[in-house]
């Protein structure tokens, strides 16, 4: 098995611009998928894919490999992380086992890296994912074309207590770990069967007000061990 660890990292950002690089404690995200990665104890290879001269320059600095810089056909705003992973893998024709860092994701570690590697002895793929407390899926609605409003999910009753309801989970985007054939046949990375890790919290920096709830979960401790380099 040969198990690469690749970490998404785009520069064309539109919502937070650079928001791969922002900073937290003095510590870009980028940096800390890294320092994330270097603690993993099966990750074989530790690859950043990324448009940017800049971002490629961090990530090497910090620990991570390049392959070289993505062709602006991958640097779109359409543009896929399977297509991207797809087209590197072209060029790592011995790897067996893809791991997807994204740097939006930081709450992680070696441990929950490690985790979902090793599930892929049982199961084409693992994601980590969170239980989802509110809203539940069951008391959302959607509005029909005339304008009347039904249940999101059809049977559901938003009445039911929230304790009577099955649990509820969501990607946090953490950690994406996926076996080379699923992946090429399925071309998504979380397939049919895939593995829960269970983590107890998230975050995606997507908006600005995402950076709040980043600082505060820094706030919490929840970075601190990732900011101290950990040797390769």
């Amino acid at each position: 098995m040969s198990t690469i660890a690749v970490i998404p990292a785009r520069a064309g950002s539109k919502g937070i611009p650079d928001k791969n690089i922002h900073r937290v404690s003095g510590v870009s995200l980028l940096e800390l998928a890294v320092r994330a990665g270097q603690q993993s104890t099966l990750i074989d290879r530790l690859l950043v894919s990324t448009d940017s001269p800049e971002y490629e320059q961090i990530a090497l600095k910090a620990g991570a490999e390049s392959l070289g810089l993505r062709p602006q056909t991958l640097a779109g705003d359409k543009t896929t992380t399977f297509e991207v992973i797809a087209a590197l893998l072209e060029q790592l024709p011995d790897c067996t086992q893809i791991v997807l860092l994204q740097p939006t994701s930081p709450l992680r570690d070696g441990q929950l890296i490690d985790r979902a590697i090793r599930a892929l002895e049982d199961h084409p793929a693992a994601v980590t994912v969170c239980r989802l407390e509110e809203p539940h899926p069951y008391k959302l609605f959607r509005i029909e074309a005339e304008g009347s409003l039904a249940p999101f999910i059809d049977g559901a009753r938003s009445d039911v207590p929230r304790q009577s309801l099955p649990p509820a989970y969501q990607l946090t985007g953490a950690v994406y770990a996926i076996r080379r054939d699923a992946l090429l046949a399925q071309g998504r990375f979380v397939p049919p069967g895939s593995n829960a890790i269970e983590s107890a919290h998230f975050i995606n920096i997507d908006r600005p007000e995402d950076l709040v709830m980043l600082d505060y979960y820094d706030a919490q401790g929840a970075l601190a061990h990732l900011y101290c380099r950990i040797p390769i």
